[in-house]
């Protein structure tokens, strides 16, 4: 049996981009490239398994409060179609556990 979770919070990190530029940046403007090497927005394809695996995740263990705070570079970086497919999939995923 697994054992029941009261809160889940994620942080959904959607972007390896950013334009903002600050200047304290630790990521974008420090001497590190990394992220150039990765896409530069979360794809549909693991939108959907993100959205799969939390709705699994949520009754396997009876998650009272699932919080998914939308992180990134800058998450409105991957344009307005995109976020709302995005926040669509969730949605609809997790709608028979949405209060």
């Amino acid at each position: 049996m697994s054992k029941k979770i009261d809160i889940l919070e994620i942080i959904l990190k959607v972007t390896e981009r950013c334009n903002i530029a600050c200047r304290y940046c630790y990521y974008f403007e420090g001497d590190n490239r990394d992220f150039t090497d990765k896409p530069g927005v979360m794809s549909k394809k693991t939108v959907i398994q993100l959205a799969n695996y939390l709705k699994e995740t949520v009754a396997a263990h009876q998650i009272d409060i699932l919080r998914i705070d939308i992180h990134g570079g800058e998450p409105l970086m991957m344009g307005k179609k995109r976020l709302e497919e995005m926040l669509l999939i969730l949605s609809e995923a997790l709608k028979k556990y949405a209060r």
